[in-house]
Formats: structure tokens, C-alpha cells, sequence
């Protein structure tokens, strides 16, 4: 028996090359064929069944593609890192990326899917590669994906296996797609809490008139950041996607509201603090007529799908943001708006967070799961 280190455990079943295993097949693409591909997930199937998770288009040319049919098993050369690889559930076209197999009669293929994604969770395949490329192995070559070892117990025991894990995780996604359907649902509370405790009910409504948000507020932009950057630098570094960096200096010290210019434009940001921004963040100065916090939130309610520009990156100027409305009531009014919101938005905060917590536990045991079993480490 062959053992080799894998995610710190021992593998108790015996290593066979994938060769000895699978061989390599080559279709052509048939006739009136859809899209099919291959998902992180372990799905293999149309694109248009799976079309609600967006960005489904059908190839206008499949000239350089290869024909897939129902049973074949797949591994995605370039995905293989992130688990795209499983037993096609239909006939059509899929990318030339792909590589697609048939097992011996002594071995079930949906075994060898679990293993594979195993080894996605440890990056062990990614020392046979032949090239890597940014986020993971590249596995286009049959005679790269040939050479993988990989466990390779009794077929009987491959199909318990199989079961088993066909079970669990589908118990585990269950569980996992109910919480994260809980996080939407306290998401959207928290934009209904912010709206309607910011909407005015009429023009004066509140004590305070609908204004551009640039009387209130002066856009800055950001800079490069590279000259300042340090490891542990004292101030933190945003971009439109939030803290990424560290910075020896910073650009202003107060409370501020972040907007994004580029790229992730929806998510305002409320600071505290020195810090600096880089070119694709607006930060702001503010009047004294009005709270950082206020405007944080009301910020929050500004339709930026209807300013963003159409581009392959979304962005925002300085003169649509500005345009835009906003209610401003007295101060004191402003204030206690904020008050009930930091407390009402905090214990929506509180219970999505632990709800994250939850959901990357069963994650990470439903890895650890996979990897046991197709090692021998779980009992079955």
C-alpha cells in the first residue's frame, strides 16, 4: 500500500495513477447542441438550466468546442482548483478546456469526483501541474491530469463512499442555503429599517427640505497609495471594495463618508479616523449641518443602479452623486435617527453575523467530511 501526506492526514487506500482509472475520450460537438459547464459546485449541465445565477449566454460560434454526453466525466482544466469537475448530466458543447473521461468498469466515476474536490481544498494537485495560472493549476493536458495520484479503494467501497457523501453534503447544503437565505431576508431588513426611518413623508418632512448632497458634502479623490503603503502601517488603506492596506500617512483625519468611484460603487463606507483612500473611492468633507452617521445612512438609500455609468466597470461621478437629494432635518433630528438605527441596524448586524459564522462552519465541515471519507478517515 502507497501512502502520501495529504491535508495532514494519512490516505488509507491504495494510490493508483488517474490513468489506470480513466481514459481520455474525444467527441465531436452534436447537432443543435446547448451549452453545457462544468460548475465549482460539482455540477455538470446546461447553462440554461442553471441560468438564474446570471451571465448565461449561448456561444455564437462552438467551432472550438467538443461534444459532452450524459455520464461522461468531466475536469475542468482550469477550474480543477476550485472543484469543477463531475459526471455530465447532459448531451451538448462544452469548452475545449475540459477534459472528458470514461472509468473502467472497476471504479465509480462519482468517487473519483469526490476525490478530485478534495484535493481542490488542499491545492494538492497543483504541484503536478505543468503551468499555473492566477488562482489555481493548469490542467488542460491529459497527460498532466493522467499522472495525478489518487486513492483508489474497492468499487464497492468507492459506491458507499459515494452514497454516503451524496447524503451528508446534500443535508450540509441544505442547511447552509436556509441560512444564507436568512442573511438576504435580515439584508433586506436592514435596507427597509434605513429607508423609512430616513424617508421624509413630506418636502418638510423632519424639519428639513430635500437638498443636493453637495451642499452638504465636498467630494475629494483618492490617490495612489504605493508611496505610502506599509506592512503595519498605522492608517488603514479603502478602496471601493473596503480596507485592503496599510499607509505610513493619510489623506484626512475625521469622520467621513466613502463613496465609490469605480467598481464596487453601492457600499458607502462610514470612518472614523485618519485614513486614506485610493483613486477608485471618493472620500468627503462634510458641513457642520450634518451628522457623518445620518449621512451614512441615508447615503445607503441612494439608487446607484440608476447613476452608474454602463460600462464593463461600473462607476460613479462626482456631479451625480452630488445632484443627488437627500432629506436633511435639524441636527437634533438627525441624531436621534441615528441612534435608533445604531441600535436597531446593530442587532441585524448581530445575527448576520453569527449566521456567517454558522454558514463557513458547516463549510468547513463539509470539506473536512469529503476529505475523510475519500482517505479512509471517516467510518462509513
Amino acid at each position: 500500500m502507497i501512502t502520501v501526506r495529504w491535508a495532514e492526514e494519512q490516505v488509507k487506500f491504495p494510490q493508483v495513477e488517474f490513468r489506470r482509472i480513466f481514459h481520455q475520450i474525444k467527441r465531436p460537438v452534436p447537432p443543435d447542441a446547448e451549452m453545457i459547464t462544468a460548475y465549482t459546485d460539482g455540477q455538470v449541465t446546461r447553462r440554461s438550466a442553471r441560468a438564474r445565477e446570471g451571465g448565461y449566454h449561448e456561444a455564437a460560434d462552438m467551432s472550438g468546442m467538443q461534444g459532452v454526453h450524459v455520464g461522461d466525466f468531466v475536469v475542468h482544466g482550469l477550474d480543477i482548483m476550485r472543484g469543477s469537475v463531475g459526471i455530465s448530466d447532459s448531451t451538448g458543447a462544452i469548452s475545449a478546456v475540459c477534459i472528458l473521461c470514461e472509468a473502467n468498469d472497476k471504479a465509480d466515476p462519482r468517487y473519483f469526483g469526490w476525490v478530485i474536490r478534495a484535493m481542490s481544498f488542499t491545492g494538492f494537485p497543483k504541484a503536478l501541474a505543468r503551468g499555473v495560472r492566477e488562482g489555481g493549476a493548469d490542467f488542460r493536458r491529459w497527460d498532466t491530469l493522467a499522472e495525478l495520484p489518487v486513492p483508489c479503494p474497492p468499487v464497492d467501497v468507492q459506491s458507499r463512499i459515494s452514497d454516503f457523501l451524496d447524503k451528508e453534503t446534500k443535508r450540509i447544503d441544505l442547511l447552509i442555503l436556509h441560512k444564507q437565505d436568512l442573511i438576504k431576508i435580515l439584508a433586506t431588513r436592514q435596507k427597509s429599517l434605513i429607508a423609512s426611518a430616513t424617508r421624509p413623508a413630506s418636502s418638510s418632512a423632519n424639519g428639513g427640505d430635500l437638498i443636493p448632497l453637495k451642499r452638504v458634502a465636498k467630494f475629494r479623490n483618492g490617490r495612489d497609495y504605493k508611496e505610502v503603503e506599509v506592512e503595519e502601517g498605522p492608517y488603514p488603506v479603502f478602496g471601493s471594495g473596503g480596507e485592503f492596506a496599510r499607509a505610513s500617512e493619510y489623506l484626512f483625519d475625521g469622520e467621513s463618508v466613502l463613496f465609490g468611484r469605480k467598481g464596487t460603487i453601492d457600499s458607502p463606507k462610514y470612518v472614523n479616523g485618519p485614513f486614506w483612500t485610493v483613486d477608485t473611492m471618493y472620500y468627503t468633507e462634510l458641513t457642520d449641518q450634518v451628522s457623518a452617521r445620518y449621512v451614512y445612512y441615508v447615503a445607503q438609500t441612494i439608487p446607484f443602479s440608476f447613476y452608474a455609468t454602463s460600462t464593463a466597470l461600473p462607476s460613479m461621478t462626482q456631479e451625480d452623486l452630488g445632484s443627488h437629494k437627500i432629506p436633511v432635518p435639524s441636527i437634533e433630528r438627525q441624531l436621534e435617527i441615528v441612534r435608533y438605527l445604531d441600535a436597531a441596524i446593530g442587532k441585524v448586524e448581530v445575527m448576520t453575523d453569527f449566521l456567517k459564522r454558522s454558514v463557513a462552519l458547516l463549510q468547513e465541515r463539509r470539506q473536512s467530511l469529503i476529505t475523510a471519507a475519500v482517505t479512509g478517515q471517516q467510518e462509513i
